[in-house]
Order: structure tokens, then sequence, then C-alpha cells
């Protein structure tokens, strides 16, 4: 098992470090992570105990490492669902036009504004991407979710918002 900063890193991820100890429990972390298309992140976990003779927790360094990477996939998790779900709630509407009309010539009506329902759906997704991918590729997830925004709101004033809530300003 990686001690302390390292503990909570991915094989991805590169750590320079430098640990400390001393009397009252010290134990010290100061480092830079990083990946090698990322910025690097500066870190520094300081915890001491209020008693001369305590020893050190490394633990409690490493711990913090796991718990700040489960609370990024969580947070990834959570935005992409909720924003999915919220968002296929608000487009319910629209796509249920889109069903009831029927005929071969309302097909290349129909078909652009499914294309656009995807859209609109994919864009919690690729934040969701961002967020669980921090130090390693989110801008791509990120730049990528603004594309599709500024092509919904250009296609927006071909198809209208189509009702969904995070775009109808």
């Amino acid at each position: 098992m990686r001690p302390r900063t390292r503990a909570g890193l991915t094989g991805a991820y590169e750590c320079a470090d430098k640990t400390g100890a001393g009397s009252y429990g010290i134990a010290n972390d100061a480092g830079i992570l990083g990946q090698v298309d990322a910025d690097p992140i500066i870190l520094c976990i300081l915890t001491q105990i209020n008693n001369q003779h305590a020893e050190g927790n490394n633990e409690v360094i490493a711990e913090k490492q796991r718990l700040t990477r489960t609370i990024q996939f969580v947070l990834a998790w959570a935005v992409g669902v909720i924003g999915t779900i919220t968002t296929a709630i608000s487009l319910i509407p629209a796509v249920a036009v889109i069903a009831t009309v029927s005929g071969v010539s309302s097909l290349g009506f129909a078909a652009p504004l499914l294309v656009v329902s995807v859209m609109y759906l994919s864009v919690p997704i690729l934040i969701a991407l961002a967020i669980a991918n921090t130090g390693h590729r989110w801008w791509l997830w990120l730049t990528i979710a603004i594309a599709v925004i500024v092509l919904l709101l250009v296609a927006r004033f071909a198809v209208g918002s189509l009702g969904v809530y995070w775009i109808s300003f």
C-alpha cells in the first residue's frame, strides 16, 4: 500500500513529494502531482495531535486522498445522472409532439429534432466526464460540452429550445 499522498493516486499520476514527521503526532506531506497532458497540482497537508508523545498518523493523509477521489466520482455521477434525467424530463413534451407526427413528409422534420434531443442529453454526460477526469483531459470533455451548447444555441433559432430548462432564456 502506498503511504500518504500517493495512496489516492491512480497509475496515470506522477508524484514528487516530501514527507515530514515530529512530536505531537505531526505528519506532513507537500508535493506536486501531475499527468503528462495536465497542469500540475500543488498540495500541502499538515496534521498535528495535541499530545507531545503521539505518533504521526500517515493513514489520515492517505485516507484524505482516497476520500477526495471518491467525492470527485460521486459528484461526476450525480451531475451526469441528475442532469440527464432532468434534461430528459424537460424534453418529454417535444419528443411527444415528434412522436405524434406521422407521414413520410414529416420524417425530414422529426429526424433533426431527434438529433438535437440527443445533443441536449449529451451535455450533462460530457460535463460529468470533465469532472471525473480532472487532471487528465478534463479540458477535452469540457470543450466538447461547450461546442455542443454553442451548436444547440445556433439550432435553437431553427427548432427552438425544445423546453430544455437550462437553455431556455
